[in-house]
This record gives structure tokens, sequence and C-alpha cells, in this order.
């Protein structure tokens, strides 16, 4: 028989048992919706289902498909903490999610090094040297600095900024009323998967609009009539009257069908802000891939277009086709291994003879950089990182130029106010020309080593040009410029680029190797090595000098008078020899800076010889060390231009014995 206490403890069991498999069935559904819209590419979606199910289930995988959701759509700041998370399950964590959260950390933490994230792993830094800090090659550009675009920037995502052609911009945005928008897959990941009108409205954001914004005016949202389009970006108005942008169509026919981006084209009408009879690019196949980010280039006839189509070198690859007075379109041209790779490209655009295209291939700085190469005919030559400001640690993409001081750039860096911000590129007209020349005025920059010091940063720039030294220099800021060069002083200038055109000249001196600059003579007592008191005082004059002046090194040679045997004074003049190297080493003189000879009485300045009677006064001449100071005595060694001294004071011998005289 069932007590009452018996029942109730039965009921909450059920009622208990129930609850865990009800939460358990919910977990599991959720997995399998967040796999399912990871599978349709809505990795925004996904993610979040992701985070939802790990808040109530914490394990591995679920955390490591929550990082992979979010690096997808290349929102590296937010996979980071996952990627942290996945790799604490130590006994499940592989080498590929070690890898990946080094690169999410290299692609979203400023200056960020991968020790910590690694200590405890059997990993270190070497083990993922396909994610390291950049290495950007510096291109000989003037950017001086980036401007946010106020009253364009919202606080969602603005980007696609064109030039203000009839005094009008246009550009991309989810702006609409709601918080700040995460990053909602509209670059790579914009597959256009939707099963409702409001499927990008999860964050109470709007579908991507075109947007035109004239000088004085607020933003209005372009209207595109014709078709059912959506995530409307990269606008691109043409001289003829035309418009061509990127969007995805409306074709679902069921509900797990994903629908790629393509480019879509048709008449633009200024006076009512709409585009009508709009088409539909030829080489469009929302079914099966993307074709995004148009750039029309209205001098060669040609849109340059990104794409994941078969065929590629690999992820998206640029394309180019030719078009007509029509708009008829020849076939797509692919820009070759020079500027494709088997990352992803977008965003190419010619100015002049400059290509420009963003990339997040290895060795960036961040998700996707800027890079650009000269183009010759349908040549290109290397390709360069544009480096900083232009990259970051986040994602700059989109930059288009429209003159040499007309310049857009899109970028979610940190600091910006929505999640894509516009930036302008404050293009500065400085030039700065490095000259090395001799003391005669002659050039020697060719074979001249120049170093380029700012703080304790050293920087070899002896292959850089004077353009290129440009963009690795701030105007206002203070550098010393070091120039090195075989058998040449070296010379350092510290200057202040205090204006916009800057010239410095170094200006280098031979070096006189082996310069005798001074002489002094001390004396010895009849048959004594000691030192007298007046000799001392001489000797702390010389050492003094030396001390000032590290350039110089000191020649000893002792000698005797004739009295006594040759073997006998050999040995005095020796002694006399050591007793000076002694006392200058006792008082701080390195004994590499000393060299000593002895003659015996092999040199005698007068002719008191073997034999000669001569007065006491004639053999105090002989007895005696003979003191020289030789500049520059190493003529392997560059040496420095002595200080207080310039390259005109060591034009000639005789005006470097002069200088040191002074001295």
């Amino acid at each position: 028989m069932m007590t009452n206490n018996s029942l109730k403890i039965s009921l909450l069991t059920l009622i208990l048992t129930g609850s865990v498999s009800l939460n358990v069935l919910a977990q599991s559904s959720r997995l399998q919706y967040a796999d399912k819209q990871y599978e349709l590419a809505n990795y925004r979606l996904a993610a979040d289902e992701y985070a939802k199910s790990y808040a109530v289930k914490q394990d591995y995988a679920t955390a490591r498909k929550a990082a992979q959701s979010l690096d997808a759509i290349y929102a590296y700041s937010e996979s980071y903490g996952w990627w942290k998370k996945a790799v604490s399950y130590a006994g499940e964590a592989t080498k590929e999610d070690y890898a990946a959260l080094v690169k999410a950390g290299y692609r979203s933490v400023q200056n960020y090094n991968p020790t910590d994230d690694l200590r405890g792993s059997t990993y270190g830094a070497g083990d993922f040297e396909e994610f390291s800090a950049p290495k950007a090659t510096q291109v000989a550009y003037r950017v001086y600095e980036l401007k946010a675009m106020e009253g364009v920037n919202s606080n969602s995502s603005d980007y696609s900024m064109t030039g203000a052609k009839s005094g009008v911009q246009y550009f991309a945005s989810n702006r609409g009323e709601g918080g700040q928008a995460k990053k909602s897959g509209v670059r790579f990941d914009a597959k256009g998967s939707k099963f409702s009108r409001n499927y990008f409205k999860s964050d109470g954001k709007n579908y991507y609009g075109i947007y035109a914004k004239a000088v004085g005016s607020d933003a209005k949202k372009v209207t595109v009539e014709g078709f059912e389009l959506y995530h409307l970006a990269d606008p691109q108005p043409m001289a003829n009257g035309k418009m061509i942008f990127t969007a995805t169509p409306n074709k679902l026919k069921k509900r797990d069908q994903v629908i790629y981006p393509g480019v879509f084209y048709g008449t633009f009408d200024a006076a009512s802000n709409t585009v009508k009879d709009v088409k539909a690019f030829p080489y469009n196949q929302t079914n099966a891939f993307a074709v995004i980010s148009p750039r029309v280039d209205e001098e060669q006839k040609r849109v340059y277009f990104s794409s994941n189509r078969p065929g590629g070198q690999g992820g998206y690859d640029l394309y180019y086709v030719t078009y007509d007075a029509e708009l008829k379109f020849s076939e797509p041209v692919n820009l070759g291994s020079g500027i494709n790779s088997p990352a992803n490209e977008r965003d190419g655009f010619r100015y002049g003879n400059e290509f420009y295209f963003a990339s997040d291939r290895k060795g960036g700085f961040g998700g996707l950089d800027v890079y650009t190469a000269l183009l010759e005919g349908n040549a290109f030559g290397t390709v360069s990182n544009m480096g900083q400001p232009i990259n970051s640690v986040a994602d700059d993409f989109g930059f288009i130029k429209y003159g040499a001081t007309e310049a857009y750039l899109g970028s979610d860096r940190v600091g910006g106010i929505g999640f894509d911000d516009l930036y302008m590129v404050a293009w500065a007209d400085r030039s700065l020309k490095i000259m090395v020349v001799d003391a005669a005025g002659n050039s020697i920059k060719a074979g001249t080593n120049l170093q380029l010091l700012e703080g304790t940063k050293s920087t070899d720039i002896t292959s850089v040009g004077d353009k290129e030294l440009v963009n690795m220099t701030k105007k206002s800021s203070t550098y010393t410029f070091v120039a090195s060069r075989p058998g040449y002083f070296t010379q350092k200038l510290t200057a202040t680029l205090a204006n916009d055109q800057e010239e410095i000249i170094l200006k280098m001196a031979e070096i006189p190797y082996g310069i005798e600059v001074y002489q002094a003579v001390i004396y010895y007592d009849f048959d004594k090595d000691f030192l007298r008191e007046l000799s001392k005082e001489k000797l702390n004059e010389i050492m003094s000098f030396m001390a000032k002046h590290p350039e110089l090194n000191l020649v000893i040679e002792s000698h005797t008078d004739s009295r006594a045997s040759d073997k006998y004074n050999q040995k005095l003049s020796e002694r006399r020899a050591k007793v000076v190297s002694k006392y200058l080493e006792e008082n701080g003189i390195r004994g590499e800076r000393v060299s000593s000879a002895w003659f015996s009485e092999s040199r005698l300045v007068n002719d008191c010889g073997d034999g000669v009677p001569c007065p006491p006064s004639k053999h105090q001449q002989n007895r005696r060390s003979e003191l020289k100071l030789v500049a520059f005595p190493d003529q392997s060694k560059s040496y420095e231009l002595p200080s207080g001294a310039t390259p005109a004071d060591f034009a000639s011998r005789e005006f470097v014995i002069k200088w040191f005289e002074k001295k």
C-alpha cells in the first residue's frame, strides 16, 4: 500500500524525470537547430544557438562549434573567447583547435603574444607559423591618418563608400532601430539563406541597403524596384546613369535552400533616389556560388568582382569582365595567382597604375587587409600590404581611391561607433628625401647603410626609397638617421620632421686612419725606471684626453742613454715602457688602447754614443719615453665622428691635427 509520502515522492520523481527529459530534449533540439543553421551558412544564428546551448550544458563540442561559427564570419574578437573555452578541455582539444585560437588572437588582440594561450599545452608559437605577427611590406603611399566619417557612420554597419561624384556619395548600411549590430554576414559569408523577411532582424537591425549622402544632408535610402532583393551593398554609380550593386535575390523554393548573393544593375534616377529596370549580372548563379563586391572601371570599361565560383585559386577570387555601351559583358577573366591566393580576395579597384584589393591571406595584420600592386597592361607587379594605419588587427576592406587626396576605407577596428565604420584617408602631401654626400658634396648613397631610429626601435632603410620612407614616418615626430659606410665616419642626424617637404643630408667624412695628433716626452733618472712627478702630471693629461676621445690610442717608445751595455739598456728601456703602461692601466686606460716598444740606445737624439764624452744634460735627453697619440688606429673598424666635430673638421689630415690640437 502506497502512503501519502510515498505518493508525493513518486510524483516528484516523475516530475523531475520529466523535467530532465524535457531539458535534454530541448538541448538536443537546440543543437540540431544550430547545426542546421551552420550547414545553411547562417553562422551568426548558429553561433547564438550554440552559445545558448553551452549556457545550459558546457562541453567541448559546443564551444568548438560556437568558435567555428564565429570564425566563418570573421568575428575573431568573439571566437577568440570561445576557442579559449574549447582548448580548456585538455583531453579533447586538438592541435587544430590551438591553431584556431592563435589565429583568432592575432586577428583580434593588439600586440598579441600566444605564449600565455599555449602555456600548459604541448605546443609552442613556432608550431603555428602560418598564424603569426604581421610582417607587412611598407609601400610608397603618403598616408597621413584615418578620419572616421562623422555624419555617415551609425551604430550599425556602414561600409563600401564611393567618391563624391556630383556631390553625392553612396554606401551600404544595415542601420535601423535597435542596439548595436553583431557581425551578421554580408561579406564572404553572405549566402543570404533566409526563411522570412525578418530573418536578419533578430538583433533589431534591418537588411543591408544602399544609402545616398549629399553634402550637408542626411543619408537617404535608395529604393530598388523590380526585384525582391535583400542585403544591397557595394553601390557603383556609372556615368551612363546606371548603378551596379551586390544583392541577394528572394528565390527560395524550399526552406532549406541556400541562396548566394549576386551582382545586379539598373537605371538610377537620382531625383527620386530610385534604381529601376533592374537586371541580373549574366554570371550570377545564386544557387551555386556568390558574386560580390563589383567595382566599375569606366576608363577601361571593366567591372571587377569577387566570386567563389569553381575554377579559382581558392576561396573568393577576383575577376573582371569588359562591357560596352549596352552593358553587354564579356566572359569573366580570373586575375590569376599574382593577385588571387588560396584565401579570399575582394574589392578589386584600379586607380591609375595602382590596383587595390582586400584579402585575408596569411601574413596580414587582421582578418581582411588592404593590398596593392602596380598594374602594367594586364600584368601585376608584386603584391604589398599597405601597412598601418590603413590596416589593423580587425577587418579593413572596401578601399577605394578617387584622387590624390580622396580615398575611403571600411573597417571594424576598435574605436568605431558601429560594427563597421567608414573612414576617409587623409593624404599628406609630404616628401622626405635622404641625401648622403662626402666632404666634397659628391653623392655616396649607393653602398651606404642607413638606419632609422625611433626611440628604441631601429629600422633598416638602406633599400627603402624616399617615397616609401614617408609612409614610415609621421609629421612633427623626431627621428635619428644613421649612415655607416666602410672607411667613413658613422654619421648621425636627429631631426624633427616639422614640414611637409623635408630633406635630410648626411654628410660623411673619410676616416684618417693612423694619424698622429699629439706627441710628448717624459724623462728618467740615470739607470732608473720609476716615473717622476712631472711625468705623472704629463701622463694624467694624456689619460684625460684619451677618456674624452675613445678614438685615440697611445704608442709608447722608450729609450736609454749609451752608458752601460746594449743588453742591459734593452732591459732598462723595456722596464721604462712597462712602467708607463702599468700606470695608465691602473688609472683606467684599457691595455688594448696602449702599445709599447723599446729601443735601448739605438735611437739617440744627439751624438752622445759609446765612448763619446758628453755632459749629464745631453745624456738626460736620451733617457726618455716618447708618447704618441694616434687617432683611428684600427683600419678594420668604423668610427663615429668625434663629439663636437663636423665633417668639415676632418676634410684633410691637416684639419684633423688642428682639430685635436684645439681640444
